[in-house]
């Protein structure tokens, strides 16, 4: 029997830089591998000297492309070529960038382009003109038009194109319904399990609250700074993983921070995972998530959740793995309740656990996705 290969083109490989995207890319494509397909990856490096070259990463073949902007015919070219050593039977891209304009114009009846959706605003039209918009100054607006309009163009493209398009939750769906006319089935994201499970009596006296992802504006980390400092005379620590590149920026946020507040900076992925074994709770302040890898992180852990907006099709509220809530005092009152009683904690904690082992494991995230693309007709006959 011939064995089927995929082939997945990403900005970045997690091993190097990047987000919940390539986290997702990574997992999927790993455990594509384990269960019998050949697998590639195409991605670009942050190492000059690591260009043009292959590793193997986990049974998957990663494909290393020069540093260029997502935007760069040049990369465009690399990644078709790549494509045409590689023969993919299936190209996967799980986030929204021009790179799948390369699949597009490569693939044929007999190949399959599976675009992922990956954020709420991936599905909308001009997304990076719209982004750049709302985040920069007029001279920076008229400097990157260029780079934005051809980078819309080029991923609309791949998304209208696409053989099966997949969607995290009803939003995503709707806009792409409304915007492309396209419909899309349900992508389950999914993590490892932990190698060690803590106990919830054990983690209910960590007493410590987590924060974790960009500190980014529209993540709101300052939300999380003042609800720490509600606590700062209480026996709750305080954990806010991750950083920013504006260095004046952070320096602003942080200024005057609370004592009972501790702060990690940039670490890795693995790196941040392991403070997810330190922690009791999980603060999500964002306004809109497409699903949180944070949100599984936590969960397969037993760590409840507490959100101020951003849970996804109420998924957190319907099947009590925490709190969406609207405001700060509100959070303060759900930590006190929640760590205020022990066997009330344990309760919601091993319901958390239970569901994320029954909803979101590697393997359910897998099966799902290849009876999806089965279903729809996307694999090569």
């Amino acid at each position: 029997m011939i064995k089927k290969t995929f082939c997945f083109i990403q900005q970045n490989h997690i091993s190097e830089r990047g987000g919940g995207a390539e986290v997702q890319a990574l997992y999927l494509s790993q455990q594509l591998a384990k269960s019998g397909f050949i697998v590639n990856y195409i991605c670009r490096s942050i190492s000059s000297q690591k260009a043009f070259t292959k590793s193997i990463i986990d049974d998957v073949v990663v494909h290393w492309l020069p540093n260029k902007p997502l935007h760069s015919i040049a990369n465009l070219r690399l990644i078709y070529k790549t494509l045409v050593k590689i023969d993919p039977d299936y190209i996967v891209e799980r986030m929204s960038s021009s790179f799948g304009l390369s699949a597009i114009l490569y693939k044929n009846d007999h190949q399959k382009f599976i675009w992922i959706c990956t954020d709420n605003n991936a599905p909308r039209r001009f997304k990076n003109i719209r982004n750049s918009f709302q985040k920069l100054n007029f001279a920076k607006i008229v400097y990157n038009f260029p780079a934005s309009l051809s980078s819309d163009f080029a991923r609309q493209i791949a998304i209208k194109y696409a053989d099966v398009a997949f969607t995290q939750n009803n939003v995503q769906e709707n806009i792409l319904l409304q915007q492309f006319g396209k419909k899309s089935q349900r992508m389950v994201s999914g993590h490892p399990r932990p190698e060690v499970v803590i106990q919830p009596e054990k983690r209910f006296h960590l007493r410590t609250v987590l924060w974790c992802g960009n500190l980014g504006s529209h993540k709101r980390p300052e939300l999380f700074i003042e609800l720490a400092r509600i606590f700062e005379k209480s026996d709750l620590k305080f954990l806010m993983v991750g950083g920013h590149s504006d260095v004046s920026y952070c320096k602003s946020l942080f200024k005057n921070k609370p004592s009972n507040l501790d702060l990690t900076g940039q670490v890795s992925f693995g790196k941040a995972l392991e403070y997810f074994d330190e922690a009791a709770i999980l603060i999500n302040t964002s306004t809109s998530e497409g699903f949180s890898n944070t949100y599984i992180q936590a969960w397969l852990r037993g760590i409840p959740t507490i959100v101020m907006g951003a849970d996804p099709d109420n998924v957190i509220e319907k099947n009590n793995l925490g709190y969406d809530i609207d405001t700060i005092e509100a959070a303060a009152k759900k930590i006190s309740l929640l760590l205020g009683e022990e066997d009330a904690y344990s309760a919601i904690s091993k319901n958390v656990q239970s569901y994320a082992n029954l909803n979101h494991t590697i393997e359910v995230m897998v099966e799902n996705f290849l009876r999806q693309i089965n279903e729809n007709s996307a694999l090569p006959k």
